[in-house]
């Protein structure tokens, strides 16, 4: 039993049990909605879905293998356009839940640094501009200013269409934990309009999107 486990790689490659949601995937590429929000109670298994999904979508992997013999993999049609067939962000704000607004900022410029690691390819592109290269180095050196914060998911969309030609695919996985927190603690107001701002602006009428999905 894979407990307090969310990967679902591991869970596949590992032999542990699995119980298959992944007509999940056929239900989002069916529907086309550019956001679709999933609200569901704790340990429901949405941070696993969240990995599915990226593991699925994801135009850097070959995931073919942990996919066969489950319910999706039925269905060739949608594996040949949909499986690892866009550039895919998959970023958790579960960590940042800090009871001050500093050590909050702190957390989130972490999660942020730790995305961003995972795409300094994309500073090899010869099209990228002088100010987005500094811009992508403050942010993964943990050092952005907070307009960066606020632009960061709508600028990393920008940088991998650029990259691919292709639009991308956003996954955003406990978005409420920072607001949940400040307002426990003290500090709504401060971190609400540094997350809305990221939200807005990446949600929003973001022509380089596919699909976003965010999880409560």
């Amino acid at each position: 039993m894979p407990l307090g486990i969310s990967d679902f790689e591991k869970i596949r490659t590992n032999g542990y049990y699995y119980i298959d949601k992944t007509d999940l995937i056929s239900q989002i590429t069916t529907n086309r909605a550019e956001v679709t929000l999933f609200t569901r109670p704790r340990r429901f298994g949405k941070s696993l879905n969240m990995s599915m999904l990226q593991h699925f979508f994801d135009i850097t992997e070959n995931s073919k293998d942990i996919f066969d013999g489950l319910k999706i993999s039925e269905n060739q049609t949608l594996c040949d356009e949909w499986r690892n067939q866009y550039p895919t962000i998959l970023i958790s704000f579960k960590t940042v839940d800090s009871i001050n607004f500093e050590n909050a900022v702190a957390q989130l410029k972490l999660v942020l640094s730790d995305l961003f690691a995972k795409y300094t390819y994309l500073l090899n592109n010869k099209a990228i501009d002088e100010n987005d290269i500094k811009k992508f180095m403050r942010i993964q050196s943990e050092t952005p200013q907070i307009s960066d914060i606020m632009d960061s998911l709508f600028f990393l969309t920008r940088l991998l269409n650029d990259y691919y030609k292709k639009k991308v695919i956003l996954l955003i996985d406990e978005y409420d934990v920072p607001m949940a927190k400040g307002d426990a603690n003290g500090y709504y107001r401060e971190i609400t309009d540094i997350m809305r701002s990221m939200f807005s602006k990446s949600l929003k009428d973001n022509t380089y999107i596919r699909t976003c999905l965010v999880s409560i």
